[in-house]
């Protein structure tokens, strides 16, 4: 079987190379990993890869960032998909001038009914986080900005990607050999490459997967069921938009109607708001209690640092401010006083 990786061990460091797909068409990250764990000085991690896969890639990535020993990265070709998290491992990150650097969504492939999709999209939504955070932690952009660049599917020039933090700093021209013999000059030739390089070794377990006969169809299958679950990861934030929406009316209307029915005043309505926002539990206890005037509301509870100050559940209710503040703050004491006024009303 084909390696993706060759480790070259010398006196003075270890020359680590990435040159082909990672993990899923060839020897598997756990190999990787253990090899690296036998190096005793620092390495030197060269990357030509087009990626592969995304938790091969996190365990390769987190490997290299726990060594022990300096870990410097040289980009010299190309660096995408997870091939871009595993150079960001470096304590150092050099990029050839005329390297690439390519970032975009996970992707599955997978088969199944429409349940089965959402759950690999709410799955991707995860792994995504993830790399974010991981790109965010190596770059100068938010989560937000590289959000972004991972749903457009970006290819950066070193410099480019120097100016956005990724690495720290662009080295001459490199010309290199790479195990898949191709230099990707955009998005089309990288997926035209993906498409035409699946090892044959691979082909009837994943025919049987995917439930075709041949290559060609196996391209359009993987095409379709990315498509698919591209469309219900769309359908799905969609839809939680608009329960979002049907439930800030429904909050609405509901402390509205509270309002009217003169159950809480309008002053205690910020109040009301947060509450039902984190517990309509408690908003319901509140609505119930808000407009009990019986003199037992008058016992108090003294707390620790608070000695000085004397705190009512009739208290909390006819001063938003301060119970907001004190729900935020100290909810423990919150509860503490709603639970024994409910006690001495019983």
């Amino acid at each position: 079987m084909n390696k993706w990786y060759k480790i070259v061990n010398k006196v003075e460091h270890t020359d680590v190379y990435i040159y082909d797909e990672i993990g899923f068409w060839g020897t598997r990250a756990s190999d990787f990993v253990k090899e690296i764990r036998q190096i005793k000085n620092d390495i030197i991690l060269h990357i030509n890869s087009p990626g592969g896969q995304v938790f091969d890639g996190l365990a390769i990535y987190n490997s290299l960032k726990a060594h022990t020993s300096k870990v410097t990265t040289k980009i010299e070709g190309i660096a995408a998909s997870m091939a871009s998290i595993i150079a960001l491992a470096g304590e150092t990150i050099e990029m050839a001038e005329n390297s690439m650097f390519m970032i975009h969504n996970p992707l599955v492939n997978v088969t199944g009914d429409s349940e089965e999709l959402r759950k690999n999209a709410e799955l991707l939504d995860r792994i995504k986080e993830q790399i974010v955070n991981i790109y965010v932690s190596h770059s100068n952009l938010s989560a937000d900005e590289i959000g972004s660049l991972m749903d457009q599917e970006t290819w950066l020039t070193a410099k480019e990607a120097k100016e956005k933090g990724f690495i720290d700093s662009i080295v001459d021209n490199v010309v290199v050999s790479n195990n898949f013999g191709h230099q990707f000059e955009g998005k089309q030739e990288y997926q035209e490459w993906i498409k035409n390089n699946i090892r044959e070794e691979n082909m009837e377990e994943l025919f049987e997967v995917l439930g075709v006969k041949d290559k060609a169809e196996a391209v359009v299958k993987i095409d379709s069921l990315t498509t698919e679950v591209t469309a219900l990861r769309t359908k799905n934030q969609k839809l939680e938009t608009e329960v979002k929406d049907l439930r800030k009316i429904n909050i609405e209307a509901k402390i509205n109607q509270a309002i009217s029915e003169g159950k809480i005043t309008p002053a205690q309505k910020d109040f009301a708001t947060t509450l039902i926002n984190k517990d309509e539990a408690l908003f319901d206890e509140f609505v119930k209690n808000a407009g009990n005037s019986k003199s037992d509301l008058t016992k108090t509870i003294t707390l620790g640092a608070n000695a000085d100050e004397e705190l009512t559940w009739e208290v909390l209710i006819q001063d938003p401010e301060k119970a907001g503040e004190l729900y935020n703050t100290n909810p423990k004491l919150y509860e503490e006083l709603r639970n024994k006024y409910l006690e001495d009303n019983r």
